[in-house]
């Protein structure tokens, strides 16, 4: 049954049926994203970060307003680099390019482990290990998922970004124990190792997989099947605002949360245990956002779980910390969902044929509003003398961001993901 919806409607295969197809199929492709992701420039590099700069500090007298210099000034590396990172996706698919990433980011780590005490030759190293993982971030990960997924497409994105979520639980504490005991230059090279295990068997697990291609494939197996979306300006234009909202909204308390609750008088064990809730719901915010897009509407689940993340921070706006793990649970699972949401989005409105510029446009907005975030509220803070300003104004952008989500059309019929066998599933219903 077909339901239009004037220019958009929703057309997806049966549920049950091509899920188990599609997953029995390409599970290696998904397995393969996983470890591609959690090795990639924004989950173990990112993760590990912090882990370093207590020693580091030590030895050679850097400050971490120095040290913290590197994650805003990589965030804007990525921010700038991705749409053309999309580009030569689109142009000759992820092979070259993900070997190439990954080889140049396990080569700069063991650079770094014989660092010396010049910080601007450090930086710039930091810098440059940024640029050539960019290619290792999620644009290429998503678009292989986004090929080779369609029905359990959600489900499918959400556990190949949650790659990011348990290098998050998993690789802080073990880089951490070999510093203690082997010193931050070991450290620097079990980054190294660790990265090319997770690159290696991502890239043999995808290597021998169809949803590798570049734009030529891809335009070719569309035309084969179905038209693809045409590109919509005024609706990407919405979507791009609308994602630049719901950053702004979101991604400052997760790097805020601690310092507004010891200024609250909560213990710093206390608030750093707060904290690492934002990790654990990333981590089920990709799953669980992923595994509700595929049944429900996704603007309105995002709009939902924005909402959700809203009702949070005026929870900890009025009550104050006794909401703050409440809130600290909303706030990670609505991160989790967005990351879901951008690549889900970008292939359900766009198609495929030129999935990773444009994906690279939108997220690189995302990743710039999630890194400006925490700049603005300490401004706020700064200015007012508390968080409480700041707050009420993260609330009302993720409100406006919610309203926007709502606003956005259906899906065009058209583009449909091509199963390992090449089959295709048909039946027509409204999402």
């Amino acid at each position: 049954m077909a339901i239009d919806h004037g220019e958009y409607s929703m057309s997806i295969p049966p549920r049950r049926s091509s899920a188990r197809t599609e997953l029995s199929e390409s599970w290696r492709t998904l397995l393969g994203a996983f470890l591609g992701v959690s090795g990639g420039i924004t989950a173990l590099p990112y993760y590990t970060q912090g882990v370093f700069v207590p020693p580091l500090a030590s030895e050679f007298g850097w400050s971490r307003e120095q040290m913290s210099l590197i994650v805003l000034a990589g965030g804007i590396v990525l921010a700038l680099l991705s749409p053309v990172v999309g580009w030569v996706i689109d142009r000759v698919g992820v092979r070259v390019p993900l070997a190439f990433s990954f080889g140049a980011m396990a080569v700069g780590y063991l650079v770094l482990s014989m660092i010396g005490s010049t910080f601007a030759y450090f930086f710039l190293l930091q810098l440059t290990l940024f640029a050539a993982g960019s290619f290792s971030g999620p644009v290429a990960f998503t678009r292989v998922v986004n090929q080779r997924f369609d029905a359990m497409r959600g489900l499918a994105l959400g556990i190949a970004l949650a790659g990011a979520g348990a290098m998050a639980v998993l690789a802080p504490p073990f880089i951490a124990y070999v510093i203690d005991i082997a010193g931050w230059r070991t450290g620097y090279r079990t980054v190294a190792a660790t990265m090319a295990v997770c690159a290696t068997m991502g890239l043999v697990l995808l290597w021998p997989s169809g949803g590798v291609q570049g734009a030529k494939a891809v335009g070719g197996r569309a035309k084969a099947q179905t038209a693809e979306p045409e590109t919509n300006l005024a609706l990407f234009l919405q979507l791009l605002a609308t994602l630049l909202l719901l950053a702004l909204g979101v991604g400052g308390f997760t790097f805020h949360m601690v310092p507004l609750l010891t200024d609250a008088g909560v213990s710093l064990t206390r608030a750093a245990q707060v904290q690492s809730l934002i990790g654990l719901s990333v981590l089920a915010g990709r799953v669980g956002s992923g595994l509700l897009m595929d049944r429900f509407f996704a603007p309105r689940v995002s709009a939902l779980v924005m909402s959700l993340a809203a009702l949070g921070i005026v929870g900890l706006a009025v009550l104050g910390p006794s909401a703050a793990p409440a809130c600290a649970l909303l706030i990670g699972f609505a991160l989790g969902a967005e990351g879901d949401v951008i690549g889900y989005l970008t292939a359900r409105y766009f198609g495929l044929r030129h999935y990773g510029r444009l994906y690279g446009v939108l997220y690189g907005v995302f990743a710039l509003g999630l890194g400006i975030s925490p700049v603005l509220i300490s401004r706020m803070q700064a200015a007012y003398g508390s968080y409480d300003v700041a707050l009420w104004v993260s609330c009302g952008t993720m409100v406006l961001g919610a309203l926007s989500m709502l606003t956005l059309p259906r899906f065009k019929t058209g583009e449909r993901a091509a199963p390992a066998s090449g089959s295709q599933t048909s039946g027509k219903v409204e999402q």
